[in-house]
């Protein structure tokens, strides 16, 4: 998550050469759920304040039949399974399921770079 505002920060403040600030009107290329929150950042954070107005994201992922397998069931003797879940939570796969769904449903662009 602070990689992913870092990413947001970087060319709001970082000098490019002689050029000075990279600025706001650039796109963001985010791969896979590890940087799923890139988009989430810019729509939720930056734009109801006038900033990234113009900028564009994109969420690449790799191998989604991977990504949602990850997803383990519960155990018999979870309390997930006793409320008839399927999936125990909080685990790293389902929170790793949750940034890629957020970061899907605000990005202006989603490809998957190895079609199911």
């Amino acid at each position: 998550m602070l990689l992913c505002l870092a990413a947001t920060e970087a060319p709001l403040l970082l000098p490019i050469g002689e050029r000075g600030l990279y600025g706001q009107e650039c796109v963001f290329m985010a791969n896979d759920w590890h940087a799923a929150l890139v988009p989430v950042y810019l729509a939720a954070k930056y734009r109801p304040h006038g900033v990234y107005t113009k900028a564009r994201s994109i969420l690449a992922i790799h191998n989604l039949r991977h990504q949602v397998s990850v997803l383990e069931p519960c155990r018999s003797g979870s309390t997930a399974a006793n409320r008839g879940s399927h999936v125990c939570a909080p685990s790293r796969q389902s929170v790793a399921l949750l940034f890629m769904a957020q970061g899907w449903l605000v990005a202006k662009a989603v490809r998957d770079a190895q079609p199911m």
